[in-house]
């Protein structure tokens, strides 16, 4: 995975609430 890709799906994270996606990578 690119350096991009996961500065995206951190965007994604914060944006949709860190708490749920959080249980969901664990």
């Amino acid at each position: 995975m690119t350096q991009d890709a996961n500065n995206l799906i951190w965007i994604d994270l914060e944006m949709t609430g860190l708490d749920t996606l959080n249980d969901r990578i664990i």
